[in-house]
């Protein structure tokens, strides 16, 4: 049955949290196909599915017919299935405008303004979520064994992608660190963990930022906003520096140039901005007003 299939992944190592979020999207929706046999699963019925998700949540609907084709996909390929996927050729209708709001300029000297009055333990992880464009999960679970003080890089083992990361430290971010660790050691509270938290919990370090988040947001009247925003905010900039799609994604973890495709437009601008120096450059040699 489809139930039989569901805990599965298309190869590979799956972060926890990954697999509970897919886990529960697939059975919140599934369960009226849960008792059907694969063979009786038809194109129909995923097309009603889809609609019927869409009314409410059309992105989600959008990742269901995705999942739903890997584990068909899984299912033949370890002779559990032997007919066609009714998933392989879906025509997703639902559009997925790709996200790029970043901090302009003014929101930057606003954002950093509230950062700076922050306890240093917050103040470091908003200066390296924005000044890495490390993931939040990847940030909170940091461990000072992955950071290289000597080289100036974070090195994390396990991202999104389940590929190593390795990331340049800023020299203010890498203050920051040191300074930290340095309270940290003074208060007895130095562990394994760059952001331990004294609440019950099974990791023993940071899960969350959304309070806090909220309120830096509101000082800084910064609205429309998200903590994923800082990331793309980081990457922006790049892109604005006249970073490649290729060097962006390299920066960010992605195996995929398509990942990054939401910045070619703030590529281009760098272009213009150089195409504009060097008209400049002409009309000086030229000594043409």
């Amino acid at each position: 049955s489809l139930h039989d299939a569901l805990p599965i992944s298309r190869g590979g190592k799956v972060k926890a949290s990954t697999a509970r979020d897919k886990e529960y999207l697939l059975k919140k929706h599934l369960v009226p196909l849960f008792k059907h046999k694969l063979s009786l699963i038809t194109s129909y019925d995923l097309r009603k599915l889809h609609a019927s998700i869409s009314q409410k949540a059309p992105i989600s609907a959008n990742r269901v017919i995705v999942w739903l084709s890997a584990m068909f996909t899984w299912a033949k390929n370890n002779g559990l299935f032997f007919g066609k996927n009714p998933a392989e050729k879906f025509s997703l209708k639902n559009k997925e405008a790709k996200r790029d709001r970043f901090l302009k300029t003014d929101e930057l000297t606003s954002f950093l303004k509230q950062v700076d009055s922050l306890p240093l333990t917050y103040k470091s992880i908003y200066y390296v979520l924005l000044f890495t464009g490390i993931r939040k999960s990847n940030t909170l679970s940091l461990k000072w064994e992955y950071i290289d003080f000597d080289l100036g890089q974070i090195r994390l083992p396990d991202t999104k992608d389940n590929t190593p990361l390795i990331k340049k430290l800023d020299d203010g971010v890498k203050d920051l660190l040191l300074q930290l660790r340095a309270e940290q050691e003074e208060s007895g509270i130095l562990c394994e963990w760059v952001f331990p938290t004294n609440k019950e919990s099974k990791t023993k370090h940071m899960q969350d930022i959304k309070h806090s988040f909220r309120s830096l947001l509101k000082r800084a009247k910064i609205k429309n906003f998200t903590i994923h925003d800082l990331r793309r905010t980081f990457a922006s900039y790049m892109a604005m520096s006249g970073a490649s799609q290729f060097l962006l994604s390299q920066a960010l973890g992605h195996k995929d140039l398509r990942s990054v495709a939401v910045y070619a437009r703030l590529t281009q601008e760098a272009v213009h901005l150089a195409e504009e120096k060097g008209i400049d450059s002409m009309r000086n040699y030229a000594r043409l007003k």
